[in-house]
């Protein structure tokens, strides 16, 4: 023991240690700015429903600070609207391109990014509040009024570190709103709604002219500038059975994990709707009859090895995917009762290494991901739905020539 302590290598403590941290001073200036739709300003369910934002100019931009910003205005005379959730709820697809070609599509947007919400802690939901429409009995817009509300986007390219040189990597931003309005407010007050004055928010910063000839010389040599992120592809399929087998075929280099949501149609609500709703066949209270069994399969690999069956192990296994199973600070915004009812989240990794980049499974070989589950709680008369949410790692390369994804 001594022989091993005496060869530890010494480092001055923190304390102790006087240099001065490291600066930034070719960073010459940052300032927050607005980006504006093109088009018009008068977004519906009925009407327009796509907006689109570019995101270019001579500037870095700090993916980090970007937020949209927008107006909901209830249109009518005489009941408040009132949404059910924050202001991602009104809007069904995510398309994020850059230089013309895709980046993003996440279709289910709105149920989506309520999944990734919801597996974050209370307060981090709490403040959203504040900038939506409050938590728990949510803040409703009274009949012919409006309220101005913002919301982060579940983007993978907007969700990593590193700066964006939109000079070379111009981005354009499409959200779709939803086609039924009573998927994002209750049906039984207003469902007149429309979005006005939108606007994305960021922060760009100006490198002096010294470094940012070093990235222009860079890329006129041929070199790239790669930009890993992850990113998401959510599918839905019928499921009006106890047991139901899943086959996704999708070609993707690294599978990083797998979240599976469930839907039974009788159940909704004008409060709980496709948007917010994760069913539980327990309904709350527990039941060791009710206890739902699932298996994955991707190629020749099961995940886990033996089948999840129970609530106990399904929490253990979401916690480990989002990568806080160990902590004791990270927590979810679920109670015990809600994830049995209505919040019943099941993840899957297929990393190799936990939290580590490009450590996920490959199915470029054709290899089928199949998902089996038994005792669902939907029976041969449900209408139902499962919801699987592909989360993969992603590479955009920016060079001279354009914009090259591999994904």
């Amino acid at each position: 023991m001594e022989a091993h302590a005496q060869s530890v290598e010494n480092h001055l403590i923190e304390g102790l240690d006087f240099s001065l941290g490291a600066g930034a001073n070719y960073v010459t200036d940052r300032r927050s700015v607005s980006f504006f739709p093109q088009g018009g300003d008068y977004y519906s369910p009925t009407g327009v429903k796509v907006i689109k934002i570019g995101l270019n100019g001579d500037s870095w931009l700090d993916p980090s600070t970007v937020k949209l910003l927008f107006e909901i205005h209830n249109l009518d005379g005489t009941s408040a609207l009132n949404p059910v959730g924050q202001p991602h709820v009104f809007f069904r697809r995510l398309r994020v391109m850059c230089g013309g070609v895709l980046l993003e599509d996440i279709d289910h947007y709105n149920r989506t990014h309520e999944l990734f919400e919801t597996c974050t802690a209370s307060h981090h939901r709490s403040n959203l509040g504040i900038e939506g429409f409050g938590i728990g009995a949510n803040e409703n817009i009274p009949a012919n009024s409006h309220r101005v509300v913002a919301m982060s986007l579940l983007s993978g390219i907007l969700n990593q570190p590193k700066y964006l040189p939109i000079r070379y990597c111009p981005i354009t931003i499409e959200l779709e709103l939803v086609s039924t309005p009573a998927i994002a407010v209750q049906s039984d007050a207003s469902t007149n709604f429309v979005i006005r004055n939108v606007q994305l928010k960021a922060d760009v910063i100006t490198l002096d002219n010294a470094i940012d000839n070093d990235y222009a010389s860079h890329l006129l040599q041929g070199k790239s500038l790669p930009i890993n992120f992850s990113t998401y592809t959510t599918l839905s399929q019928v499921a009006n059975a106890s047991e139901v087998n899943l086959n996704i075929s999708r070609a993707l280099t690294r599978i990083k994990a797998l979240f599976l949501t469930m839907v039974r149609t009788g159940d909704l609500t004008v409060s709980r709707t496709e948007a917010n709703y994760f069913f539980h066949a327990m309904d709350g209270t527990y039941n060791p009859n009710n206890e739902v069994s699932i298996e994955v399969q991707l190629g020749s690999s099961r995940f886990p090895t033996y089948p999840i069956q129970s609530q106990a192990e399904a929490f253990y296994q979401l916690r480990k995917t989002l990568g806080m199973h160990s902590s004791a600070f990270h927590s979810l915004d679920i109670t015990p009762v809600e994830y049995r009812r209505d919040k019943f989240i099941v993840g899957i990794d297929f990393e190799k290494v936990l939290d580590r980049a490009f450590t996920g499974y490959s199915s470029k070989a054709g290899d089928l991901l199949t998902v089996k589950m038994k005792n669902t709680g939907m029976a041969n008369t449900d209408s139902g739905l499962v919801f699987t949410h592909l989360m993969f790692d992603s590479i955009m390369s920016i060079n001279d020539t354009g914009i090259q994804v591999y994904d």
